[in-house]
């Protein structure tokens, strides 16, 4: 019973942690059009990977044993090696959402205008 409770709950943060990093890709995407796609992909995912990890990099720093500076450094590296893992987590959602986007904006219909248009009402 408890491997299928711990089995749900890291299925729950890796979903998550998907829907953070494609709502990022989508909110990069739209607000920065400019920016390469390798660059949106990567700001996003290490946003998403960022945002949760900034709870446990807090409450380090604001609570850990700072005395000791062996353990202290122990603690940070680990903490960088998990957010580093937890941002290659967070890729392919990122740039899967990324690719649909752009190509959703290419086969957008384009509406020209007519050149040889005469005004309706002439005066």
């Amino acid at each position: 019973m408890y491997t299928a409770i711990w089995i749900a709950s890291g299925l729950g943060i890796l979903a998550l942690l998907g829907g953070l990093s494609a709502s990022s890709a989508l909110g990069l995407h739209l607000m920065r059009p400019q920016w390469t796609r390798g660059r949106r992909i990567l700001t996003a995912a290490s946003f998403s990977a960022l945002l949760p990890m900034s709870v446990a990099f807090a409450g380090l720093i604001l609570e850990g044993d700072v005395e000791e500076t062996s353990e202290f450094l122990i603690a940070i590296l680990a903490l960088v090696v998990t957010t580093v893992i937890l941002a290659i987590l967070c890729l392919p959602a990122a740039w899967m959402l990324t690719r649909h986007a752009e190509a959703k904006d290419n086969t957008s219909p384009q509406i020209e205008k007519a050149k040889d248009v005469t005004p309706l009402i002439t005066g």
